[in-house]
């Protein structure tokens, strides 16, 4: 059974998707070390209860995604910023506490039904609700750039939808967690069915009021 170097954090990672770290922990450091050493990837799995930092044992999600590291900017006293990309999902099977940072034997997980015949309109449905909440974020100076090439594959479109969307951890972990691709597309579509009203009102500029005149 693989085993995989374990990061806990306050984040989902999706398949595909970015992620940028700060490595400043000791066990942290010779993780990653490690990792580059043996040219291994690293797990990324969110944390239930717990903390990120000085935490030996928080308690963790049982599914999260493995991490390539792309880039190691070196700083001093070893420590370093990362920037990494999300790979294939798994699942802990057996947790190991007796190094300095958790490492676990995993299961690799695979979306199913892939070939559906519903997948081209979920596609569409989600595409146009992504492109629509993308233009809220722009508008309110979240998102940089013009229009949003989106991915043409189901897959894709379905991670990078999940990425963006502005919700709890553990809303996100729900969504790293399915198993089914036209699942995962129909969830991701009532979720921006859900939060696109939302995401309109709190990011919408406040009216413009009357400058108050002076009584005398």
């Amino acid at each position: 059974m693989p085993q995989l170097r374990l990061f806990p954090l306050h984040i989902v990672l999706f398949p595909g998707m970015p992620l940028g770290l700060h490595i400043f922990e000791e066990r942290y450091k010779q993780l990653i070390n490690e990792c580059l050493r043996d040219g291994e990837p690293f797990g990324v799995v969110a944390i239930r209860r717990g903390s990120e930092v000085g935490d030996p044992a928080p308690d963790l999600f049982d599914v999260g995604t493995a991490a390539h590291i792309l880039q190691v900017e070196p700083l001093d006293e070893g420590r370093m910023n990362i920037v990494g990309v999300g790979q294939a999902r798994f699942r802990i099977e057996h947790l190991y506490t007796d190094r300095p940072y958790l490492y676990a034997d995993v299961e690799y997980l695979h979306l199913r039904d892939q070939r559906d015949p519903s997948l081209p309109a979920l596609m569409n449905r989600v595409g146009l609700l992504l492109h629509r909440y993308l233009d809220v974020l722009r508008q309110a100076d979240l998102v940089k750039g013009g229009g949003h090439e989106l991915p043409g594959d189901p897959v894709s479109l379905a991670y990078l939808a999940a990425y963006v969307l502005q919700i709890p951890d553990e809303q996100k972990q729900v969504l790293v967690e399915e198993n089914s691709l036209p699942a995962l597309l129909h969830r991701l579509a009532d979720m921006y069915r859900r939060e696109l009203p939302l995401v309109q009102v709190l990011l919408s500029p406040p009216p413009h009021e009357p400058m108050p005149f002076s009584e005398n």
